[in-house]
């Protein structure tokens, strides 16, 4: 990096890996603004790097915080009452939010598959996923929509800025060339298919 003098620095990561690689590429002279990283990106590794990663940009897949209605139920209904189990500072962070949004989704196919009524079994649910249309967990998410040919739902995420105390969303949820990816998906799978 100092070498180089990069425009940007995109850290593709996870765990504590992560905090230190922002806390190097910042001691090595690139700006905060210029560090990009990935999802796992999270408020744990901003109070490990400090003051310094204000700036600091992610992709992320749930909006962080506390401002989402499932979230504010979570909060008055299992965590308020002495229902919840861990750390209750963790309620609303980014890696809990992830955890609720992906659960919202399986309950959600789980509740759309039963709609004809139970056991729920793997055909009722996978039918429950395929009914799934512009979801996004009360705005805990971007909207996905799951069908038999696209199980991610769309692969929607937004950019959002570490502001010095939380994650701020710079963008708008959007998916990124989603023709390329899925003409890559298609040739991999053809390839794989052929034996290759």
């Amino acid at each position: 990096m100092r070498r180089y003098r990069p425009d940007y620095v995109m850290i593709w990561g996870a765990g504590g890996g992560q905090a230190v690689s922002v806390k190097t590429a910042i001691q090595n002279g690139i700006r905060p603004e210029q560090i990009h990283s990935v999802i796992w990106l999270a408020e744990t590794d901003a109070a490990n790097v400090g003051p310094m990663m204000k700036g600091v940009k992610r992709f992320e897949a749930t909006a962080a915080g506390m401002d989402h209605p499932i979230i504010q139920r979570i909060q008055e209904k299992v965590i308020a009452t002495g229902k919840g189990a861990g750390d209750a500072k963790n309620v609303g962070t980014s890696y809990y939010n992830l955890g609720v949004a992906t659960m919202a989704v399986s309950v959600e196919a789980a509740r759309l598959g039963l709609a004809g009524g139970g056991p729920l079994d793997g055909d009722k649910l996978k039918a429950g996923f395929e009914q799934i249309k512009d979801y996004n967990a009360e705005g805990l998410m971007p909207a996905i929509t799951i069908t038999a040919e696209d199980h991610q739902g769309g692969g929607a995420g937004r950019v959002s800025e570490w502001n010095g105390e939380a994650w701020v969303p710079v963008s708008e949820w959007q998916a990124a060339y989603p023709e390329l990816i899925r003409q890559v998906i298609v040739d991999s799978a053809a390839k794989y298919k052929a034996g290759h």
